[in-house]
């Protein structure tokens, strides 16, 4: 059984805006998780919560250490290595 349309419309919202954080706005949101996608009520997912959100201008040939974020979301790079640069997989 896969997603319903409504499932894969709130995750091509939040692909959408990702991609849109990442090429347009040079943002790394750094705590995408369930909690942090509002629904609008004319039904379009938003991402919220940039409180730990970075600029990729910072990453270039930095080392970036967190201690924010949510554990489980975070990329294996920073949980693994205990850091990450801009080569992060984003």
């Amino acid at each position: 059984m896969g997603m319903n349309f409504r499932s894969r419309k709130y995750a091509r919202d939040v692909a959408n805006g990702i991609v849109y954080l990442h090429t347009q706005m040079n943002t790394i949101h750094m705590d995408l998780k369930l909690e942090n996608v509002l629904v609008t009520d004319t039904d379009v997912a938003k991402i919220t919560d940039f409180g730990f959100a970075i600029k990729t201008q910072y990453l270039r040939k930095l080392h970036y250490k967190s201690r924010g974020g949510t554990r489980w979301y975070k990329p294996p790079e920073q949980l693994t290595v205990g850091h990450f640069d801009s080569t992060v997989r984003i």
